[in-house]
């Protein structure tokens, strides 16, 4: 099993149960730059 996997809301991390730089609403997500516009409430 990799550490990350390609979902249709982002990458995903099975072992922190976490979205990187999600392009779609998740419950819990990593932003690694700090853009204002790409942020969003979900």
């Amino acid at each position: 099993m990799g550490l990350i996997t390609f979902t249709n809301r982002g990458i995903y991390c099975d072992q922190g149960d976490f979205y990187i730089d999600p392009w779609h609403p998740v419950n819990l997500a990593v932003t690694t730059h700090g853009h204002a516009d790409h942020v969003k409430g979900g």
